[in-house]
């Protein structure tokens, strides 16, 4: 496993622009029947909103190693008492298991991954907003 990355707080707002981009990808593609895109979107933006989440509460990010992306979240976490730990590993998993082997993404599957990946993207939006403003109130 490599080292992970050291990540000041001020590239976190581009990493949260990024999930948004690729949310909004999800969604297209959803909606446009491309199951399988769908659901590798919905995944890369719980990615990208998980690296701007490390990075805003402490200052690092995860490699490509998923379970080190999951641990760094629960160590973030930790700084609210809160976590959704369970909802990035399940979309991490479920892009592992359908995104990279010869198999089909049904419409349920889409539409479940796309939808945690709308809420875990909300979370984090959320849970950065309230602490810029209890830092710059």
């Amino acid at each position: 496993m490599r080292a992970l990355r050291i990540e000041t707080k001020d590239k976190s707002p581009q990493r949260l622009s990024d999930a948004v981009e690729f949310l909004d990808s999800a969604n297209a593609n959803f909606f446009s029947g491309r199951y399988k895109a769908a659901l590798g979107n919905a995944a890369d933006a719980a990615i990208a909103a998980n690296d701007a989440f490390t990075m805003w509460f402490i200052g690092k990010v995860a490699t490509a190693d998923h379970l080190e992306a999951v641990k760094l979240h629960r160590e973030a976490g930790c700084r609210l008492n809160e976590n959704k730990s369970h909802v990035l590993g399940t979309l991490l998993d479920m892009r592992h298991i359908k995104a990279y082997k010869a198999v089909t993404v049904s419409k349920t599957e889409a539409e479940a991954a796309v939808r945690q990946s709308n809420a875990f993207v909300g979370w984090v939006k959320e849970k950065i907003a309230a602490d810029k403003g209890v830092h710059h109130a």
